[in-house]
């Protein structure tokens, strides 16, 4: 009967958004405590910023591997690559060969194509424009879903990439967008510029002109009670940079003691300082070329009041239209206030860690970002998410994460990214937006031969939805090699090839301090006893491991049931092998003497096993390994420091 109860629970929590966003934007505020993101890239996990290219996972008879996903259901949301262009004959057309991509089918790929054709290519699902090419860069938000397994690899070296994938914890959180729904998305964003993207505007609207004085402040919208603002749309006398750099928008929910957003028209209508307001034509906010528009859904349960400061030397005068629901649409407790983090003009000297554009704790998810390159286009942004030391993006450069290449491609225009001026993006997560639990930090590297080698001044807004509240809460943790912490956890391993191992080393990315850690190799298995909340909806397990052991597979057991394959692909191990390394002579990678050596691993386990307990004992039992030098490591799993997190429901 205990069983019934807890089933008929999760039942009954099932979460009603069962969609993504762009099938359902009005449910945009709603946190998504069921989605992680993770990325596959070229970044170079040695920190050197200009060599984020031919790195890859490993070569085997599939070809170079580029991205390997087992044991997790998913949706593939976004693809990146880009080359040198014609004038190389390393990186020319013909020299990529062809991609692979695997959905759950191990032995066949669903998907093989020319690379340099696959973004041209006009069958489904390549659909424009969802995949698209400009100025040398290939992107796609493909929408491919997968329930067990996905994979990415080329016949020839690959260059730079990306793949990125939005992962289910469970069957209940998924939100597969389906081959059916493809066309009418892709219907939508054709032609979208100014149009709301949702299924309705509002029941109730507001329009009228607005006149403000010369250092004056003037109230537009005030109102009391639930709500939703579903559009914002001004049209100034004018939209020259003289105006919408000067006018600052004031955003205030519920009367909280700071404002969500407080930001020049410029920026939170997705443009930027000093450039083309012609170049900001986002879905969600831009210019069409009369009015200036907003669609991001704006919740308040209290009172919502928006206001128009006028900083320039000379009187504004606009028409202005909001329409708005007068109505709860998402519960409180289960939705996010809309935010704008402003970062107005920020210096970050050489050999100060990356610049944090966004870092904030609590759950939610970031929906936007316009930025400068600071310092240099080579330094890579990095997110890393619910206090985890590897990023769950890191990409190949600045211009990467606006699916540029090679700078900023200034005026090009799409639905979710664009050039707004000379080393200026804009790019909107929709499709792909970039879920956190507990907390977020959204930072930007300023190097370009180095990481953090160049000074850099960083002017950036960040778009996203913020709950104050935790959904995953740290309930216990185990350092391993610590015969107290062993001991007090049932800490037990087995295998006839075991050992305790001592490091001293350091993550990639922003966590590059190495210290010195002990952890337990093993060709069988670890057992161990964590404390969880008996509340909880689900239970999240956190791994430190070495990776120098990469294609770490275990299977994990929770009370002797089985919960599933806890596999990690690591890092990019081939480290620029070049054609013709006599090229570089001043590029010599060697693991043995690489530190960047630990890395953050999570397994989700279904709340059907822990919901109502207060600890479990969980056993992970290798199934392999490859080994980055020692042949003899190869079969080995090891651990150096193991958390569990425990879902909680607000």
């Amino acid at each position: 009967m205990r069983y019934f109860y807890i089933f008929l629970f999760n039942v009954l929590s099932i979460p009603i958004y069962t969609q993504n966003p762009i099938l359902s934007w009005e449910s945009l505020p709603r946190i998504r405590d069921g989605v992680k993101i993770r990325a596959f890239t070229s970044y170079n996990p040695t920190g050197r910023t200009f060599r984020d290219f031919r790195n890859y996972t490993r070569r085997d008879a599939a070809g170079f591997e580029m991205a390997d996903l087992r044991g997790e259901q998913g949706m593939l949301v976004g693809i990146w690559f880009t080359s040198l262009g014609d004038g190389d004959d390393r990186f020319g057309p013909g020299r990529f060969g062809d991609i692979k991509l695997w959905f759950d089918d191990p032995d066949y790929p669903a998907m093989i194509q020319q690379r340099d054709v696959l973004f041209y290519w006009p069958r489904f699902p390549n659909l424009h424009p969802l995949w698209g090419t400009a100025g040398g860069a290939q992107w796609a938000f493909p929408c491919l879903p997968f329930h067990q397994l996905f994979r990415a690899a080329s016949t020839q070296a690959p260059h730079w990439y990306q793949f990125t994938a939005h992962l289910y914890r469970n069957a209940a959180s998924a939100e597969e967008i389906q081959a059916s729904d493809l066309p009418a998305v892709n219907e939508k964003l054709r032609d979208y510029v100014g149009k709301y993207p949702g299924s309705a505007p509002g029941n109730q609207a507001q329009e009228g002109r607005l006149d403000v004085p010369p250092g004056k402040t003037v109230s537009v919208f005030d109102q009391s009670g639930n709500g939703v603002i579903h559009t914002i749309r001004m049209k100034p006398a004018s939209v020259s940079n003289a105006i919408v750099d000067k006018v600052f928008l004031k955003l205030t929910v519920d009367k909280q003691a700071a404002p969500s957003a407080y930001v020049p028209l410029s920026v939170f209508f997705g443009g930027y300082e000093a450039a083309p307001m012609s170049n900001a034509q986002g879905l969600p906010c831009g210019f069409d070329g009369e009015w200036l528009y907003f669609f991001f859904p704006i919740p308040y349960w209290e009172n919502c009041r928006i206001e128009l400061e006028n900083r320039s030397d000379q009187p504004v005068s606009l028409k202005q239209r909001i329409e708005w629901t007068d109505r709860e649409e998402v519960p409180r407790k289960q939705a996010g206030r809309f935010r704008i983090q402003y970062n107005d003009g920020i210096s970050r000297k050489a050999g100060e860690p990356d610049f944090p554009h966004l870092a904030v704790t609590g759950s939610g998810h970031v929906v936007g970002v316009s930025a400068n390159l600071a310092g240099s286009i080579e330094g890579n942004f990095r997110v890393y998410i619910d206090g985890s030391r590897t990023p769950a993006i890191e990409t190949t450069g600045g211009e990467d994460y606006f699916c540029n290449a090679f700078g900023i491609d200034i005026g090009l225009v799409t639905p979710f990214h664009g050039g707004l001026n000379d080393k200026v993006g804009y790019r909107f997560h929709i499709i792909d937006y970039i879920p956190f639990q507990s907390s977020i930090m959204l930072g930007q590297d300023h190097g370009h031969s180095y990481s953090h080698d160049t000074d850099g001044t960083f002017r950036s807004a960040v778009f996203y939805y913020l709950n104050p509240l935790p959904r995953l809460v740290l309930s216990d943790s185990l350092d391993v090699g610590n015969p107290v912490s062993e001991k007090s956890h049932d800490f037990a391993f087995d295998g006839k090839r075991h050992r305790l191992q001592t490091d001293t080393a350091a993550y990639e990315g922003n966590f590059i301090v190495p210290f010195a850690d002990s952890g337990r190799w093993t060709e069988g298995g670890f057992s161990f006893r964590m404390k969880i909340d008996p509340a909880n909806d689900g239970v999240r397990l956190r791994r430190r491991i070495n990776q120098l052991a990469f294609h770490q597979e275990v299977e994990v057991f929770v009370d002797g049931q089985p919960a599933g394959l806890w596999f990690e692909q690591g890092s990019n191990y081939e480290l620029l092998k070049e054609e013709k390394p006599e090229e570089y002579p001043e590029y010599h990678p060697d693991w043995s003497r690489i530190p960047n050596r630990f890395r953050d691993t999570d397994f989700e386990i279904d709340p059907m096993m822990t919901t109502g307990k207060s600890s479990i004992l969980i056993r992970l039992a290798a199934k392999g390994s490859l080994s980055a030098i020692s042949p003899m490591d190869e079969g080995l799993v090891n651990a150096y420091f193991l958390s569990a997190y425990s879902y909680i429901h607000p």
